[in-house]
C-alpha cells in the first residue's frame, strides 16, 4: 500500500470529477455511475484510503434503484468466459489469477453449462469474487449457487460479490 493507505493516483477527496472517474469508474464492473455519484456526493479524507472509497461508492449503489442494480449485474462477464475480448481488463486479470483463463475443453464445457443455466434461472450472470480462488473452488460455488432456489436471494447475494470485487480493485489501486 501507498503512504497512508493512498491511492497511486493521489488523493480522492482532491482529485477533479473527471480525473476521479477515470481512476475508479471501473471498480463497478461498466457502471462507472458508482464513481460519478461518489464525486457528486462530495469526497472528504475518509475517501482517501481503499475501504472509506469503497463505502462511499458501494453506498451508491445499493441505493441506487432496482433497474440499474440490475444492469449493473447483468453487466458482469460469465466465468470463464470463452472469448476473453468481452472482458473489462480487471475482470481478465482477476480470471487469470484464478485459473480460469486457461482450461481444456472438456472443462471450459462446463463452466459453459453452469453460466448458462444460471443466467436461464435467474436472469443474470453468476457472479464471484474469485480473487484467491482456485478454479476448483470456483467451480463448486458455481454449482452451489445454482443449486439455489430463490432468485431475491441470489440477486442480493450477486450484489455482495459485485461489492466486494469492488473493494478488491480499489485495494490493488492504492498498492
Amino acid at each position: 500500500m501507498t503512504a497512508k493507505g493512498l491511492f497511486r493516483a493521489g488523493r480522492p477527496s482532491q482529485m477533479t470529477r473527471k480525473d476521479f472517474v477515470a481512476e475508479f469508474g471501473a471498480c463497478f464492473e461498466n457502471a462507472p455511475w458508482a464513481a460519478e455519484r461518489a464525486w457528486d456526493e462530495g469526497l472528504d479524507d475518509s475517501c482517501d484510503s481503499p475501504d472509506g472509497l469503497h463505502r462511499k461508492m458501494a453506498r451508491q449503489v445499493k441505493n441506487a434503484g432496482r433497474e440499474e442494480q440490475d444492469e449493473l449485474l447483468r453487466a458482469h462477464p460469465e466465468l470463464a468466459a470463452a472469448r476473453a475480448e468481452f472482458l473489462t481488463p480487471d475482470s481478465r486479470r482477476e480470471q487469470r489469477e484464478a485459473g480460469l483463463a486457461e482450461m481444456d475443453g472438456e472443462t471450459r464445457l462446463l463452466f459453459s453449462n453452469l453460466n448458462r443455466d444460471y443466467r436461464r434461472k435467474f436472469g443474470f450472470p453468476l457472479i464471484i469474487s474469485v480473487a484467491g480462488m482456485s478454479r476448483d473452488e470456483a467451480l463448486r460455488e458455481m454449482t452451489r449457487r445454482l443449486a439455489g432456489e430463490d432468485r431475491e436471494a441470489e440477486r442480493a447475494r450477486a450484489l455482495a460479490e459485485a461489492v466486494k470485487i469492488a473493494r478488491a480493485r480499489l485495494r490493488r489501486l492504492s498498492e
